[in-house]
């Protein structure tokens, strides 16, 4: 009977499972290429620079395959664009395609996180976490557009997930240091994050008896050392110490502004200030990173993490005084360095992404933790806990597909790509195409057939040098220009556009809230 049904327990287990990837892999699939609509500008700068690196080799500053992209001047991570190559080598230059490495990262996350919280905390709290994760907001939001440094909070938990399969298999380890190596070149301001992470869990697990040193740590060790090298390379040429370096298959650039003095211990109090507000308020004022109306965990829930962080430092202080393994440790280490990122840094949502998950894990075990004292006076307390998030998860996905995609469309001006394909079809060799007020030069070379080259020799800067760089033309494109009346092909956001481009003589062929109008 006990067999019976345990083996019916775990059919049970492996349906929810199932169901909860298919929800959050739909969640992340459906409609990616028109929600969010249009491109954003750093988005948009990631993709352009893969083209470049797979057109010829080069990044828009001529640097061949660098480790760091300089793109606005004061740089991007490499690793969104690197990871974009095969896609648009497969299925060309198109938004949806660029969105892939990041859909594929958040959707792969979700099994990552369930195989995690099994092994470290319970079967329970890991499908808790799970489908937190599947539906949560800022989650599918961050999966579904192509932001470089999203992909961090993916990669150091597929980091997290080899390091615990490491203790039981010692060669894991190898695939957790590759990790979080990777990931370093996900998003630099984890750069002070990754080796604290590395070392408390290692020290920790010295500590407990649960690992030891041998050939496999040494050479885990090795290896994310052997990763690390270029990214050290790249901090002491960008502090003037040693000169820039290139090589055909390997680049480590010289900034033109770099902004290392935005990570530092001088005022911590606001920053952690800051940081309060945002995981309380659960809005940062950026549109793309989560909205007011739903926050990043559906508001009003943070109770249920802050139970969970209970018993995490509960769990943590009992497994230090007694020196015995306890996984919630290892949750804890994530949280701890991501929070003492956030008091180094004024943060975003995204710039403090490395935090939200271990947070959702948390209000996973808190939620755990609240049914088993609720269930032997309210039975179906679970079924309606589960009802409750499935209702916020289907408004959620009515608002953003609804209202909130109309609002995003205009912010990312959908329309960008066939605007950009449209007048390039227009004009001739020797044509300029003029480029509209408010639209980033970024969007317009994401489609264009203009090339790496073509870029680096005609480009002009207006502010050079700069952390954020902005262009006044390259190749056939001349930028911010008003619309006054003159002959011309121009792409213009007619949302931006007051007066009637009919009235003013053009012809007008619109895309979205984007128009290429010429006479």
């Amino acid at each position: 009977m006990n067999t019976v049904g345990k083996k019916g327990s775990l059919e049970k287990r492996k349906i929810l499972y199932i169901i909860i990837l298919l929800i959050g892999a739909a969640a992340r699939i459906y409609r990616l290429a028109s929600a969010p609509g249009g491109i954003n500008q750093d988005e948009a700068f990631g993709a352009r620079e893969a083209w470049s690196l797979l057109h010829s080799g080069i990044d828009s500053f001529g640097y061949s395959w660098p480790m760091y992209l300089t793109t606005w001047g004061s740089g991007m991570s490499v690793g969104n664009s690197l990871l974009m190559l095969p896609f648009i080598a497969l299925f060309g230059r198109h938004i949806w395609v660029f969105r892939l490495p990041q859909v594929i990262v958040g959707i792969a996350t979700l099994m990552a996180v369930e195989k995690i919280v099994k092994e470290t905390i319970d079967e329970e709290a890991a499908l808790w976490a799970m489908f937190l994760l599947a539906i949560n907001p800022w989650h599918i939001m961050m999966s579904r557009w192509g932001l470089d440094c999203n992909l961090a909070p993916g990669f150091l938990i597929f980091s997290l997930l080899f390091f615990v399969s490491g203790m039981k298999n010692e060669r894991y380890y190898l695939l957790s240091a590759l990790f979080y190596g990777l990931s370093l070149y996900c998003y630099a301001t984890i750069w002070p994050v990754v080796p604290f992470i590395v070392l408390l869990q290692g020290i920790y697990l010295l500590y407990v008896k649960k690992a030891r040193i041998t050939k496999w740590t040494v050479a885990s060790g090795l290896l994310l050392g052997i990763l690390a090298i270029p990214a050290f390379l790249f901090l002491l040429v960008n502090k003037g110490i040693i000169s820039e370096m290139v090589t055909p298959w390997l680049s480590i650039p010289k900034l033109v502004v770099m902004r290392d003095s935005e990570i530092s211990v001088a005022g911590m109090a606001g920053k952690m200030k800051n940081l309060f507000s945002i995981l309380v308020n659960e809005y940062d004022g950026c549109y793309w990173n989560s909205t007011e109306q739903y926050g990043m965990y559906y508001k009003c829930f943070l109770i249920f993490a802050v139970i969970g962080l209970f018993y995490c430092v509960k769990s943590v202080y009992k497994s230090l005084k007694t020196r015995i393994y306890d996984g919630y440790v290892l949750m804890g280490i994530q949280f701890l360095t991501a929070f003492g990122l956030g008091s180094l840094i004024y943060v975003n949502v995204n710039r403090i992404n490395c935090i939200h998950i271990s947070i959702i894990v948390f209000m996973a075990v808190g939620i755990c933790r609240t049914l088993r004292l609720l269930r032997k006076d309210l039975k179906y307390i679970t079924e309606v806990t589960v009802i409750v998030f499935c209702v916020l998860f289907l408004s959620f996905e009515h608002f953003y597909f609804g209202v909130y995609a109309n609002n995003i469309g205009r912010m990312f001006q959908d329309g960008m790509e066939q605007a950009v394909e449209y007048a390039e079809s227009l004009a001739g060799e020797d044509d300029t195409i003029y480029v509209g007020e408010g639209i980033f030069y970024t969007k317009i070379l994401a489609f264009s057939k203009l090339t790496p080259e073509e870029y680096i020799e005609t480009v002009q800067y207006t502010n050079y040098p700069a952390a954020f760089l902005d262009v006044s033309q390259c190749g056939n494109f001349v930028f911010n220009t008003p619309l006054e009346g003159n002959d011309g092909i121009y792409i213009i956001d007619l949302t931006k556009q007051t007066e009637s481009c009919v009235d003013m003589g053009y012809t007008v062929e619109q895309f979205g809230n984007m128009a290429v109008v010429y006479k």
